[in-house]
């Protein structure tokens, strides 16, 4: 076989307040494979389809008074055909509090879009699909 990939990734960082950060990012990917006459199968060639072709994320961090923050992101990934698996989009959200310079308290929720998404399906093995489930859980950090 042979092949080409090509694409691009953009981001951007600004900081418009010294208590607000704003990320955004966006990535374009592309493979084109080719089988040599004679050699390999048509699912080798499949294989272009098995990584999202875009991808796109957006997050926000607030640093508030009294030691609270908030990291709010939003993503969108391609569907990938080649698997059946559906593009998706969905959100993150933490927020912390740090009530000593040692200790933090924090909320987290994942995967917020939707209550489960499926991201990748195996190709060999008969094993189980990869299905991501939305989550919260809280955490206690201390640093010594």
């Amino acid at each position: 076989m042979s092949g080409e990939a090509y694409g691009f990734e953009l981001g951007a960082d600004w900081r418009p307040k010294e208590w607000l950060r704003l990320r955004a990012s966006y990535t374009y990917f592309e493979l084109e494979l080719h089988r040599k006459p004679g050699t390999g199968t048509a699912s080798n060639e499949a294989a272009e389809d098995r990584d999202p072709r875009h991808q796109f994320g957006l997050t926000t961090q607030f640093n508030l008074p009294n030691n609270i923050e908030i990291d709010a992101t939003i993503r969108a990934v391609d569907r990938l055909s080649e698997r059946s698996v559906s593009g998706y989009a969905t959100a993150d959200l933490r927020v912390s509090w740090r009530p000593r310079e040692n200790i933090e308290l924090s909320l987290v929720g994942q995967n917020l879009g939707q209550r489960r998404h499926k991201e990748f399906t195996p190709e060999f093995l008969s094993t189980q699909e990869t299905k991501v489930e939305r989550s919260i859980y809280a955490g206690i950090k201390v640093k010594f």
